[in-house]
């Protein structure tokens, strides 16, 4: 993984180019490893909640006999939470509200992920 600094500098880029409300990079077993949330967030809490996710749904793949997912969406009435499965065994979690939402914010999460490959 790149350096801790200059890595908290992309996850805030990330961040304001997605106009989120939060961004955070999570080990598989919950471990908040970078965030940028906002003021009041238990982020060890959020950390293994989103890990939770993801491990839930790709225990449910593996019962079903096919690959882990690569990306979960959470669709509430006014905010969007999408984690994404990373190359380098972590997990990139970004909350956008719902009306900032739409499908080309799903690229920079996914390139910054390393799923999508610059062209």
């Amino acid at each position: 993984m790149m350096a801790s600094a200059n890595m908290r500098t992309m996850l805030e880029d990330l961040r304001r180019r997605i106009d989120g409300n939060a961004t955070a990079l999570i080990s598989r077993d919950g471990r908040v490893l970078l965030a940028c949330m906002p003021e009041g967030v238990y982020i060890e809490t959020f950390g293994v909640m989103c890990a939770t996710i993801f491990g839930a749904a790709a225990a449910a793949n593996v019962e079903l006999h096919r690959t882990p997912p690569v990306r979960i969406v959470i669709e509430g009435d006014d905010v969007r939470t999408l984690i994404v499965r990373t190359d380098w065994n972590a997990l990139l979690v970004a909350v956008v509200n719902g009306s900032g939402y739409h499908p080309a914010v799903l690229e920079p999460i996914m390139r910054f992920a390393g799923v999508l490959t610059a062209e």
